[in-house]
């Protein structure tokens, strides 16, 4: 089998579009629009065999008809007439393509699985390579690639390869709502040319990628992807979401993308055993993605010390940190003989999680504390709770912005990696701008106390991986 001709799928200096329609709730139309209004740096050839114009550009009626060379084509056409347009391409010396049309056709009476074959059939006879079908294809902002409005514009250096279109769709919306950035989204789908451990290889070595997050629900050669894994996480972090770990979602998978689930048992011993960080939903991928985005210092997080305004939310940090194995670093007898000058001592505690109440509003305290914890050898990082409502109720907005510009100058002039929990419960316009504050200056913002938990485990996990026994 040919190599994949990655520059043509990531980088394309031209597309032919199969299948646009004239209607503006079309989603191949929306397709279309999305491309321009990202930029796509390459010329865009659409074709519809019943079409003039669309959208101002010139349709063509087959993809042979297109004057120029064609790096990428988008086929979003029947079942019944992949097999002709996959000839087209190969005619047409078309190298890479993306398959959207799904392969429902399990669901017939035979149980032929006509897309998935039709184009088994045609890589084997013309040597292109192709990505689907059932997928929505490609997001690589570098190159302007999109598939769906509203992702973020500007790049980053977190690419998703997922298996499920909506999961890629809503990993997207959700990143451009928290400040992930992404160097790529795959929706890959079927995968029955170009399969997950494909993808891995490349993005192993793309210079845009430093993070990567997989969904995937099934593989065709597990041993393959487990190599794959075991090359790729000696060199960037692996986070894994699998489909289909119940007996009810394996048949799911079975009838979403044909894939085989597999024991989850097996699985996850796989998945550890080639240091992959397993999440287990879109939040957990999305959040755990944005702390390795951001923390770059390569080096252990074993301990933190958490600060809180609240005795109960300091209980509750205590609990989740414990169940999800993050250890509270043991303070050093300097930084408790320090506290103990600094913290108020009405309703608080210094020990850890340090609960500082009132000296949680004023800055200079504030920032005095979190130095002092932050300077301490045995503090891996700060855990902080930040809270909204109390600053603002007492020192109005602008004495939580001054907080909020506290914690980015201890992040700047300490080193330490800070870990925030804020939530826009009443102030929501705020809320955003602190958090744009914060997330400049390298600071994670989780809305709750387990996702940042999770995501400073697995931090823990990556860069200090257990001795083997």
């Amino acid at each position: 089998m040919n190599s994949v001709p990655w520059d043509f799928f990531f980088n394309p200096r031209s597309m032919a579009i199969v299948g646009v329609s004239k209607r503006e709730d079309d989603y191949v139309n929306h397709y279309v629009r999305t491309l321009v209004e990202y930029g796509f740096k390459g010329k865009l050839y659409l074709v519809n065999p019943k079409e003039n114009e669309i959208l101002g550009f010139k349709v063509y009626k087959r993809v042979v008809d297109i004057e120029d060379e064609v790096d990428l084509a988008f086929l979003a056409v029947p079942g019944e007439a992949m097999p002709s347009v996959l000839e087209d391409c190969g005619i047409k010396g078309v190298r890479a393509i993306i398959a959207f049309s799904s392969d429902s056709d399990i669901l017939s009476a035979s149980g032929s699985r006509g897309i998935g074959e039709a184009i088994r059939k045609a890589v084997k006879r013309w040597g292109f390579r192709v990505i689907g079908p059932n997928c929505l294809g490609i997001y690589r902002p570098s190159s302007g690639l999109c598939f769906a409005h509203g992702f973020p514009k500007e790049p980053g250096d977190v690419a998703f390869l997922s298996q499920s279109g909506g999961h890629a769709a809503a990993m997207g919306w959700l990143g451009a709502s928290i400040g992930l950035r992404f160097s790529s989204i795959v929706s890959y789908g079927n995968a029955a040319d170009i399969d997950l451990p494909d993808l891995l290889e490349y993005f192993k070595e793309d210079p845009e990628t430093r993070v990567i997050v997989i969904y995937v629900e099934g593989v065709r050669d597990g041993q393959r992807l487990m190599r794959a894994l075991r090359e790729i996480t000696s060199v960037k972090p692996v986070i894994v979401w699998k489909g289909g770990v119940t007996e009810e979602g394996s048949k799911a998978v079975a009838t979403h993308t044909l894939a085989m689930a597999g024991s989850w048992r097996l699985w996850r011993a796989a998945l550890t055993q080639c240091r992959a960080l397993i999440v287990s939903s879109l939040e957990e991928a999305a959040y755990v993605a944005l702390t390795f985005s951001l923390i770059t210092e390569k080096r252990g997080y074993d301990k933190v010390a958490v600060v809180s305004i609240s005795g109960g939310e300091a209980v509750s940090a205590a609990d989740t940190c414990s169940a999800l194995g993050l250890k509270l670093s043991k303070l050093s007898d300097e930084t408790l003989s320090e506290l103990k000058r600094i913290v108020p001592r009405y309703g608080s505690s210094i020990n850890n999680p340090v609960d500082i109440q009132l000296a949680a509003l004023d800055p200079d305290t504030y920032g005095e504390i979190l130095r002092v914890l932050a300077r301490d050898p045995n503090v891996d990082g700060l855990l902080v709770l930040q809270s909204m409502e109390w600053p603002a109720l007492y020192r109005g907005v602008e004495g939580f912005y001054e907080l909020v510009d506290t914690l980015c100058r201890v992040r700047k002039g300490e080193g330490k990696p800070i870990f925030t929990v804020m939530q826009p419960r009443l102030l929501h316009t705020e809320y955003v701008k602190a958090r744009d504050q914060l997330l400049k200056t390298k600071i994670p913002v989780y809305p709750t106390l387990k996702l940042a938990a999770l995501s400073i485990t697995s931090l823990s996990k990556y860069y200090r991986p257990p001795t083997l026994k």
